[in-house]
C-alpha cells in the first residue's frame, strides 16, 4: 500500500510541486534536501542536484526519517 502512496506523491510533485498536501519544503540546515509528504506517517527526501535543477530520491521513511539526516528537522 505504501508503495502506491509513494508513487501517488510522486507523480502529483511531478504535476506540480505545489500542490495542496504535499507539503514540498526546503528542510531547514540544508543547502539542497528538500521533503515531501506521502502521508500522515511517511515523508520523501528529495536532493536538489546542480544538473538542470532536478530532484532525486534521497530516502523515504516516516515522519522520524529527519533524525537519520542529523539535523533538527
Amino acid at each position: 500500500m505504501i508503495r502506491r502512496e509513494v508513487q501517488a506523491a510522486l507523480v502529483r510533485f511531478l504535476t506540480d510541486s505545489g500542490a495542496r498536501g504535499l507539503n514540498f519544503e526546503k528542510l531547514r540546515g540544508y543547502d539542497d534536501l528538500y521533503s515531501i509528504r506521502v502521508n500522515r506517517n511517511f515523508r520523501i527526501i528529495l536532493r536538489r542536484t546542480e544538473v538542470d535543477d532536478t530532484f532525486e530520491i534521497r530516502t523515504i521513511g516516516p515522519h522520524d526519517i529527519y533524525r537519520q539526516l542529523g539535523g533538527d528537522d
